[in-house]
């Protein structure tokens, strides 16, 4: 009976000392500084032992946080902290601001396009001196003719170039003087009692005016600025322009430029002197012109 008292006295003095170990450890647990990492309390199982929690919980008490988790400030765990990307370079002196705006886009309204100006004037016979050009088309008062045939009299080759550049001549000689020599390019030549406009209005030295299509008959103007020649791109005379600048036109005739070309041809009556086309200063064919029109 003694031996089986002493030797259950033995397993329960064992069994204290156990306890007390334990107790001590967790007590040194609880001094454990507060920044420590929580992984130093989460230790890796010994190598044999079997765990009882799910592969996929996270250990009591901390521990590195499961795959894909995204790291948290100030938190615990063996992880490295998380880098800080460094502020962006300042722009260089003078390069583009990211703040600037995109180019207009295709659906953005293009910006009105400059005027063209041509300006037109009535032959005179008289200060022409080609060879003779006999001339046949639609004679005087004829109705409803068109590349008429009947003999119209001979003029200068040279008189007869510029009544097909400009539409009208007036003849100086022979039994049409007076009369003009008109030109069509659908209808062709013909006899007319004065250079008039689609309506049969006589043409007004720096009034009259033709538009395309897109400007109404009727529509009154002014030319605020001349533009550039057409062929050497430099500014036409200032004097030449300051005649059409400070004249009020009014739309007459349409060109024959299409619709909503900005060209504009100013009559500015009949030429005065031979070589009218280069020694007049506001006889001008420019481009980029400013008018009153919109």
């Amino acid at each position: 009976m003694k031996r089986v008292h002493g030797l259950l006295l033995a397993v329960l003095g064992a069994a204290a000392v156990s306890c007390g170990g334990s107790s001590t450890g967790a007590g040194a647990g609880a001094h454990v500084d507060q920044g420590a990492s929580a992984t130093s309390s989460a230790a890796e199982p010994a190598t044999g032992a079997v765990s009882s929690a799910p592969a996929s919980a996270a250990p009591a008490g901390g521990g590195a946080p499961p795959a894909g988790a995204a790291p948290q400030p100030g938190g615990g765990g063996s992880s490295a902290p998380m880098p800080v990307a460094p502020p962006p370079a300042a722009a260089p002196p003078g390069s583009a601001s990211t703040s600037t705006p995109a180019p207009a886009g295709p659906g953005t309204p293009p910006q009105p396009a400059g005027w063209s100006l041509t300006v037109t004037y009535t032959a005179v016979e008289s200060l022409h001196h080609g060879a003779p050009q006999a001339v046949t088309g639609c004679d005087l008062n004829a109705d409803e003719c068109n590349n008429g045939t009947s003999p119209l009299g001979s003029y200068p080759a040279d008189f007869v170039d510029a009544v097909k550049a400009e539409g009208y001549g007036r003849i100086t000689s022979g039994k049409n003087a007076g009369r003009y020599l008109a030109w069509d390019p659908q209808g062709g030549f013909s006899l007319e009692t004065s250079a008039a406009d689609a309506g049969g209005n006589a043409l007004k030295p720096f009034v009259s005016a033709a538009a395309d299509d897109s400007i109404p008959i009727g529509a009154h103007f002014t030319v605020q600025g001349c533009g550039t020649d057409a062929t050497t791109h430099r500014p036409p005379d200032a004097a030449g322009c300051a005649r059409l600048t400070g004249a009020s036109w009014v739309v007459g005739d349409n060109t024959t430029q299409p619709w909503g070309s900005h060209a504009l041809n100013l009559y500015v009556g009949e030429e005065t002197q031979p070589d009218f086309t280069t020694t007049v200063a506001y006889v001008i064919n420019t481009v980029n012109a400013r008018t009153s029109l919109r």
